[in-house]
């Protein structure tokens, strides 16, 4: 039997963008919770340059 998975769809095509097992999404909504409050005490200046970079980075 396979595990339980989240499908992510393309809405304007219905094409499949990704799969994923659930404890997988699960562990990284985790992570995000735990980031959190170190994220948010960065300056927003700050923040907006790492966002900026990561952007540059998966072009």
């Amino acid at each position: 039997m396979s595990k339980p998975e989240i499908v992510s769809y393309e809405p304007a095509t219905g094409k499949e963008l990704w799969r994923s097992p659930i404890g997988d999404v699960e562990a990284a909504v985790e992570t995000a919770r735990r980031a959190w409050p170190a994220w948010a005490a960065q300056p927003l200046a700050t923040r907006i340059e790492l966002v900026r970079r990561f952007a540059n980075e998966v072009r």
